[in-house]
């Protein structure tokens, strides 16, 4: 029905919206992210889950970088570099990809919920199923969502909550314009029905 394809459609600005913020957030680009959504699901987690593990390894990447000598001896014996040959510091969706090969030949256990823990903040044990899936399985995906149609999802929501905000005001002011006045009805009528019991005694009268 008509109905259901302009849910599907809300459905997918929804998403692409969604994957506009989290780039942001993230600084992975859209269509990349797109890739990891997939891979999230596949594996049961979700990408806000994937998401907010990335922001904590950004962080941690960043630390190490910069001398963190615990975050540093981890990346070094796990031999996942934090910086480029050129000195500058890596992507966390890369070095989340190289983690998750490390993962995949890992036994399950406490010594791997530990350290994703320590990598990616209180997501990274609910990440392990993700992470045990490997690099290789992102590149089954395809790009799913493009920058710009992230962004123009991203303005058409903004657009909607601005209609939605202008129907509103005009609904208020009307509201405004007309309130005292139904309230004056109701209002009389109210004293009218106060009075009815006078007014039906004295009708009764006139017709004795």
């Amino acid at each position: 029905t008509g109905i259901g394809a302009m849910g599907a459609f809300k459905s997918l600005i929804d998403q692409a919206d969604n994957m506009n913020d989290l780039s942001k957030k993230t600084g992975i680009a859209v269509g990349e992210l797109s890739k990891f959504n997939q891979m999230a699901k596949m594996s049961g987690t979700d990408i806000g889950g994937v998401a907010i593990g990335l922001k904590k390894l950004s962080s941690n990447i960043v630390e190490a970088a910069g001398g963190n000598r615990e975050l540093s001896k981890i990346f070094k014996i796990l031999g996942v570099d934090v910086k480029n040959t050129d000195g500058s510091i890596r992507n966390a969706g890369s070095v989340m990809l190289d983690i998750s090969n490390i993962f995949m030949q890992m036994e399950d256990g406490a010594l791997k919920n530990a350290l994703a823990v320590k990598l990616f903040g209180k997501a990274g044990a609910d990440l392990i199923p993700f992470l045990n899936e490997g690099a290789d399985a992102l590149n089954k995906f395809k790009e799913t969502i493009g920058t710009d149609m992230a962004a123009e999802s991203d303005r058409f929501n903004d657009n909607l909550v601005k209609i939605s905000s202008n129907f509103e005001l005009v609904g208020n002011n009307i509201a405004a314009f007309f309130l005292p006045k139904f309230n004056s009805v109701l209002e009389a009528f109210i004293k009218f029905n106060e009075n009815a019991p006078d007014f039906n005694k004295a009708c009764h009268r006139d017709w004795e």
